[in-house]
């Protein structure tokens, strides 16, 4: 058996949406090619954009409401044919038919002599000016074959751009032929292209100075112009109407927008009432709707000063804090747009709102983690054992976010109490992973020092006695789980943690804490695998099995639960059941061979064949 404290994740990891759009577990995949490695291939400028603003979309829009964990946003370098091939394994990974995957390409994907679209004709980054003898495999229609063969429901949109050839191949211009509608790849789809019945040359400067592209019409229908019955719903059918009536002429290229999914009648996205309202009275919008909505008046009359080169900076600004992009990546993320924004003079009656916003994204990112934890979220477990990058920079973004609020602001000493608390977190982590209890005795004085701050934190009472549990502390641990359930008097974590205190010394005590924990947050996953491990030190198996499956059923990614469902199985001499769940903690995560090879309740299914298996496949240096 293994007995586990339970420890902070930082945000959703599998996000469960209600309504008549995506229902369960949904996934995106969200792709903007730019650039290209190909010198004979010309880079275009809005791909990459329209991609970040799709993804934006999408994180705000909560029919999606996708996190960083279930949405991959993949854009120029990165786009490779390698990289975009693992990520739609990705998508497609442990999803099932009730579940929702989501596909958005933007980039080259018009060849000037053919007319079926959406075809093979998608170029990656690393994609050769002839594709064709590449071996670049076909995107839409792989990810046809995926949901065609696992039932998942599924949402598809593609920004086409007509490929442009460097001046020595084409003269820098692309004719684009009349496209015809073709034949549909998907079950239902619907078209836009600017094309018309004329055939219109571009060049290559010519297409890069469009304000905007075609995606721009696909976002605005989805956040609300495409509701014709006004329910507040988006469906495939209604944003196809909505695109036809779009009256696009040559002064944008030649291109391909299309949508496609399910079910005409599906939902895409649903209404906010209030941003309806706000797109019905912007006449002459500064951006694209989903940035413009997050300006005022006053930002809006200082940003029409700036040079097209400044708004557009400005708009990467927004378009970063609404992609969670705050000090990551490199070169693309909002700290770094806000500093050049800051150097801006004409700015300069803005530069307050600007760090203010900056400020509450960083602090918005970090007080969704404390939600999550204090809803007894289960998928915040799932997050914390993948080990997010996301602990990591809690800290740097508290840091920063004081920083820019300064010492004397209201919110500086929680800010500090939050900053110390991850700070001691991440350490106790590495403590656990490294064995190392003094790692841990380093974890346990920034928790203490948190305290300092915020003297009723009932999280960081919980996260005390954390530590004190590994280090042995029995007492010390007790005494803090219990002023955190002072403090939160109906918070379902520190009940599921003080139960483990007692599992091994007063277990109808514990099984009474377990079972309130249970009451508490039925939806706590770590609740259910403390009372099956009660049940399982009472050797009530059946009972222990039941609690276990429980936990499995609302984590199914539990390495925990179905390591000590292996020890179950190996007291009860069923050793076929005993290798599946050791397999399946092994493939969610447990490495911890060492404790395996020692644990009693496994010795019976160690002299077995099934265990040598397992161990020459898993871990042959053992």
């Amino acid at each position: 058996m293994k007995y586990w404290f339970f420890i902070l994740i930082l945000s959703c990891h599998i996000n469960s949406i209600e309504g008549q759009g995506i229902s369960g577990h949904a996934k995106a995949l969200v792709i903007g090619v730019s650039q290209y490695q190909d010198p004979e291939i010309q880079d275009l400028q809005l791909p990459h954009r329209d991609a970040e603003l799709f993804a934006s979309f999408l994180k705000s829009n909560h029919i999606n409401l996708l996190d960083d964990e279930n949405l991959r946003l993949i854009t120029n370098a990165e786009a490779t044919s390698a990289r975009i091939a693992s990520s739609l394994d990705w998508l497609f990974e442990y999803m099932s038919p009730s579940d929702t995957v989501i596909l958005f390409f933007a980039g080259y994907g018009m060849d000037q002599y053919q007319n079926s679209i959406p075809s093979s004709k998608l170029y990656f980054y690393d994609t050769p000016l002839n594709l064709n003898n590449a071996g670049s495999f076909d995107l839409f229609l792989q990810f046809k074959a995926f949901v065609d063969k696992r039932k998942t429901v599924y949402k598809v949109f593609g920004n086409l751009y007509p490929m442009v050839l460097t001046p020595e191949l084409r003269n820098d211009s692309v004719k684009v032929h009349d496209v015809k509608k073709p034949k549909p790849l998907f079950d239902h789809m619907v078209f836009l292209n600017s094309i018309g019945q004329e055939t219109y040359t571009k060049s290559l400067e010519e297409m890069n100075a469009a304000k905007v592209s075609l995606n721009h019409l696909l976002i605005d229908g989805m956040l609300g112009l495409a509701d014709k019955n006004n329910d507040r719903a988006v469906t495939l059918k209604e944003l196809g109407q909505y695109l036809h009536q779009q009256k696009i002429t040559s002064v944008i290229w030649p291109g391909l927008l299309f949508a496609a999914g399910n079910s005409n009648h599906e939902s895409l996205a649903y209404v906010d009432p209030g941003i309806l309202k706000s797109l019905n009275l912007m006449t002459n919008p500064t951006f694209s709707a989903i940035v413009d909505l997050e300006t005022n008046s006053r930002e809006d009359l200082q940003l029409s000063k700036l040079s097209e080169k400044n708004r557009q900076l400005y708009e990467d600004f927004i378009v970063a804090l609404k992609l969670g992009h705050l000090i990551n990546p490199p070169g693309r993320n909002a700290l770094v747009f806000s500093d050049s924004l800051l150097q801006l003079k004409e700015l300069f009656p803005l530069y307050g709102e600007i760090k203010r916003k900056l400020a509450a994204a960083l602090q918005d990112e970090t007080q969704q983690a404390l939600n999550a934890y204090l809803n007894s979220d289960s998928r915040e477990m799932i997050r914390r054992r993948n080990g997010s990058r996301q602990y990591q920079l809690y800290p740097e973004y508290l840091k920063l976010t004081c920083q820019l609020l300064g010492e004397h602001h209201y919110l500086y000493p929680i800010l500090t109490a939050k900053r110390l608390y991850f700070e001691g977190l991440n350490k106790r982590i590495e403590g656990q992973l490294s064995r190392d209890k003094a790692l841990i005795q380093e974890a346990l004085m920034l928790q203490k020092q948190a305290l300092v701050f915020e003297k009723e934190a009932a999280f960081i009472y919980n996260e005390i006695a954390v530590n004190y549990s590994l280090l042995d502390l029995k007492t010390e641990a007790d005494k803090n789980f219990q002023l955190a359930i002072e403090y939160a008097p109906n918070w379902s974590i520190p009940f599921s943690n003080l139960a483990q205190i007692y599992v091994n010394g007063d277990i109808p005590k514990a099984l009474r804490i377990a079972r309130h924990a249970i009451r508490l947050s039925p939806r706590n996953s770590f609740a259910y695998s403390v009372e099956g491990t009660i049940y399982f030190q009472s050797k009530e198996y059946l009972k222990a099995e039941e609690s276990f499956g429980k936990a499995l059923k609302l984590d199914p990614v539990y390495a925990d639960v179905y390591y000590n469902m292996a020890c179950l199985k190996s007291l009860q001499g069923d050793y076929r059941a005993a290798k599946g769940h050791f397999e399946a903690a092994i493939q969610n995560g447990f490495t911890d061979i060492a404790h395996a090879i020692q644990d009693p309740d496994l010795e019976s299914f160690r002299n077995q064949n099934e265990w040598n298996d397992l161990l020459k496949k898993y871990f042959p240096n053992r």
